[in-house]
């Protein structure tokens, strides 16, 4: 039916009680009390611009180019969670079926960003239209599952933190989108996309860190004393094991993916970077007491290899790759030279271990990886300490 009489120019076509009966489909005897603007029969919208809401005065000259036409724009389901689609669905009355059909105007708005849309991805700064044919309309959008928390990390603590999203779709009077189409009710729908792809991440559960993110470190250790006396020819006098570290541990089930693998790296950037491949990764700290003229580099044997190698069973670790809590510990078995004067000698040997995490059944493409401070994954020392006593032969 569109719009009542166009004002055009004086004199002007009168506008009665009986037309606005009509047009607005009241039932039964009418007064222009009975058509404020929002009332039940005027519809609220910005075509109705020039009619007044109650109890503001009224007259029929407020009435041209008035239209009866109603809009109202819905979502459906509403709330929802990322990847998951939305139907924006646009119900009209009066309004014909012309050709081309009429196209109603709309701009998405609120917390959102087109990369939270997979296709059809909607131009956000221009909008776009329904088509609407029988009184209605209707399109889907595709919201992103982005597998990652919207907000990042959280800068003290370095967790993922979570931004659920408003969106609102919004029906405007033209494609200039200068002016809304309708009120807050009938005129836009708002729903709320949950941040529910969200960041895998893994947290240390031991040991305690020391320092803060993001240069927070993580030790564990373990530590022997043995003794034995000048020239003893027992090969085994000259080794003490220092027994098992405690555990480093992680927990990789915060906001995990259906499957992922655990494997150990060493940091073989970290102590020694000589050309023995063995010795590599390893920082060893020597001090000595009455030991003197022993060039450090003496105090040991060759064969105090690194952990991670597999060269020698005088060095191991011990990892249990369960997904949820992954967790490794360390032992070693230090060799100390068999021609070594009498003296203390306090052998360090320290080396860094960390996990890595891949992800194996995920919708990540390519598949996550964790392997970074900024995931949570961070490095443990392994400390192995042994004090030896050589003395003099009895």
């Amino acid at each position: 039916m569109g719009k009542l009489h166009s004002k055009g120019s004086a004199p002007y076509t009168s506008i009665s009680i009986e037309q606005l009966k009509n047009f607005f489909g009241d039932i039964g005897a009418s007064s222009l009390s009975e058509f404020w603007r929002g009332s039940g029969l005027v519809p609220d919208n910005e075509f109705n611009a020039s009619v007044p809401f109650y109890p503001a005065e009224i007259s029929l000259e407020d009435f041209y180019e008035t239209t009866n036409e109603t809009y109202v724009v819905t979502v459906d389901p509403g709330d929802i969670n990322e990847g998951v689609s939305q139907t924006f669905n646009l119900t009209t009355t009066n309004i014909p079926n012309e050709s081309p059909l009429r196209k109603v105007y709309y701009r998405i708005e609120g917390d959102v960003e087109e990369a939270d849309f997979d296709s059809p991805v909607p131009d956000l700064e221009d909008g776009g239209y329904f088509e609407v044919n029988n009184n209605a309309a209707t399109f889907d959008l595709n919201i992103k599952a982005d597998l990652y928390s919207d907000l990042g990390l959280n800068p003290t603590t370095g967790v993922p933190t979570v931004r659920h999203e408003n969106c609102i779709i919004k029906l405007y009077t033209d494609s200039s989108l200068d002016t809304a189409l309708g009120n807050s009710v009938d005129g836009e729908a708002n729903f709320l996309i949950t941040d529910s792809s969200k960041t895998w991440y893994a947290t240390v559960e031991n040991p305690t860190a020391s320092g803060t993110y993001p240069n927070q470190t993580y030790e564990v250790s373990a530590s022997m004393t043995g003794d034995t006396f000048v020239g003893d020819t027992n090969a085994d006098s000259w080794k003490v094991e220092t027994g098992w570290t405690p555990f480093f541990r992680i927990k990789a089930i915060n906001n995990e993916p259906t499957d992922w693998t655990v494997t150990t790296v060493l940091d073989t950037g970290y102590g020694y970077q000589g050309s023995n491949t063995a010795w590599r990764g390893r920082q060893v700290t020597i001090t000595e007491n009455l030991g003197e003229g022993v060039d450090d580099d003496d105090v040991l044997t060759y064969n105090n290899y690194n952990l991670y190698n597999g060269l020698s069973t005088n060095s191991e670790g011990t990892a249990t790759y369960q997904k949820e809590y992954p967790n490794i510990r360390a032992k070693r078995e230090i060799t100390f030279a068999d021609n070594l004067p009498i003296g203390t000698y306090t052998a360090k040997i320290q080396e860094r271990g960390r996990f890595q995490l891949t992800e194996t059944d995920g919708p990540g493409d390519p598949p996550r990886v964790l392997d970074t401070t900024n995931e949570g994954i961070h490095y443990c020392v392994f400390t192995t300490i042994v004090t030896f006593n050589v003395t003099e032969a009895v």
